[in-house]
């Protein structure tokens, strides 16, 4: 790799750390679908505490994925009403 690749590459991977977090809520069947695009685990973003939260208020996780890409870490949450 070249200088100017390097470069590049290390000037991608600063202005990614600079982005915030998102997060998208999307309604899907009996439940809903929650993507986190965070930085890193760092900045101090508590994957526990969206779980608990979620939990709290009356949702069954069915899954949970977390993925490295980018220097960012992409959380997948697919949760479900729970009936009583």
């Amino acid at each position: 790799m070249d200088l100017m690749g390097t470069m590049s590459m290390n000037t991608n991977e600063s202005l990614n750390n600079l982005l915030s977090n998102t997060v998208i809520v999307n309604i899907c069947n009996e439940g809903i679908e929650i993507l986190i695009n965070s930085c890193s685990i760092q900045d101090g973003f508590l994957l526990s505490r969206v779980l608990k939260t979620l939990v709290g208020e009356g949702l069954n996780i069915i899954s949970c994925t977390s993925t490295r890409a980018n220097n960012r870490i992409l959380h997948t949450i697919q949760t479900e009403v729970r009936f009583l």
